[in-house]
């Protein structure tokens, strides 16, 4: 068997995911990683340390990409963007012709596009997966290319040409399973109700400045458990901390902040958290819909296609999420909402249709997706 991985792509939650199971599977598949997230000043991004610490091989290039923009203000990064995509194909050719792979594996995003696109001029085969309800921009690149596209949902839910959809193949998203087998919790000592604040990896300013504001609304009432991502900037984590250790001690046992939560720390924090206030990314929303976690949705207005909002739209229309626009969360009234969302909870909850998605999502992802991978191999 053909046993050389190269994996790339925007959406490294589920390649993790992923790699995992295949390194279980069959320890004999050597696999490395492309990249654009090498440690710089101090900060080490979440995808980097999640691929070294599985010891993979990491590879960085430079890959521009196609900015929609209507303010002038974003001319320049646009064109800097579009410099850096000769750049990055030559970058992707002299990396593949020194690793050499059987397969290379995609997960959408900018990064895979000047790999997959070389690779088929190598004669390397390629698949690609998609984690949203919509086929993003680059996938829709990469899917001309690639002899496979997996999907996360349904294939009946994705609008797409009959070109893309023939090579389409339902496995579901790839999660790490271990949040839903491990039964660990966080103790916060008290019956108050929890929440888990999320922006994703990279954090949500909007979302941190909302609470941040309201901190002394949010404690008075609830638990937190804050994931507010590692990016600096006005409400980063240093900030956010510096403001908890002003508040009484009591108080400061209320909240459990962190930049972001790996492995075993997300299955505690889903465990022990009530309900979930979160941006409404592919792989945040595919948990929540797994674990049928109530959750208030602030999609990012501005996410390719509009994907975030359909995330949210999906959980909303069997009674899981109220989506609240992100314009709002400033408002005098997000708290209040906040208070509503939790004192009805139990109603929500008896009178959802949740058991619809068991219709649209697998717990099987990760291993659908692993056998497929290891077919091609095989071939």
């Amino acid at each position: 068997m053909k046993n050389r991985l190269l994996f790339t792509g925007g959406h490294h939650n589920s390649a993790i995911a992923l790699i995992k199971w295949l390194l279980h599977e069959s320890p004999d598949i050597k696999i490395e990683w492309v990249g654009d997230q090498y440690p710089k000043e101090g900060v080490v991004y979440p995808e980097y340390k999640e691929v070294c610490d599985l010891k993979i091989p990491y590879h960085k290039i430079v890959a521009g990409k196609l900015f929609r923009f209507t303010n002038p203000i974003y001319l320049p990064s646009a064109i800097v963007s579009l410099l850096k995509i000769p750049f990055g194909f030559l970058q992707s050719a002299f990396l593949l012709f020194s690793v050499r792979p059987s397969l290379i594996v995609s997960f959408g995003g900018f990064i895979a596009v000047p790999i997959v696109v070389i690779g088929k001029f190598f004669g390397i085969k390629s698949v690609t997966h998609e984690q949203t309800v919509v086929v993003g921009f680059a996938n829709k690149i990469i899917g001309q290319f690639v002899d496979k596209i997996y999907v996360s949902w349904p294939i009946g839910f994705y609008k797409v040409d009959a070109n893309l959809k023939n090579k389409m193949v339902y496995t579901g998203l790839p999660v790490d399973l271990i949040f839903l087998k491990s039964s660990k919790k966080l103790n916060f000592n008290n019956n108050l109700k929890t929440i888990y604040i999320t922006g994703g990896k990279k954090g949500s300013f909007t979302l941190n400045e909302a609470i941040f504001i309201n901190l002394a609304s949010f404690i008075s009432k609830f638990n937190i458990i804050w994931s507010c991502g590692n990016t600096k900037g006005e409400f980063d984590f240093e900030k956010i901390q510096k403001q908890i250790l002003k508040l009484p001690i009591d108080q400061q046992k209320r909240v459990y902040i962190k930049e972001y939560f790996f492995g075993s720390e997300v299955a505690a924090v889903f465990n022990t958290c009530d309900f979930v206030i979160s941006r409404s990314g592919a792989h945040t929303v595919y948990e929540l819909a797994m674990l049928k976690k109530p959750c208030i949705l602030v999609p990012i207005p501005w996410s390719s296609n509009n994907e975030q909002q359909k995330n949210a739209e999906l959980l909303k229309s069997v009674g899981l999420a109220e989506v609240v626009n992100e314009s709002l969360l400033l408002d005098k009234d997000f708290v209040e909402k906040i208070y509503e969302f939790s004192d009805t909870l139990e109603e929500r909850i008896q009178s959802s249709n949740v058991n619809s998605l068991d219709d649209v999502v697998t717990e099987k992802g990760q291993e659908n997706l692993g056998n497929e991978i290891i077919k091609i191999l095989k071939e």
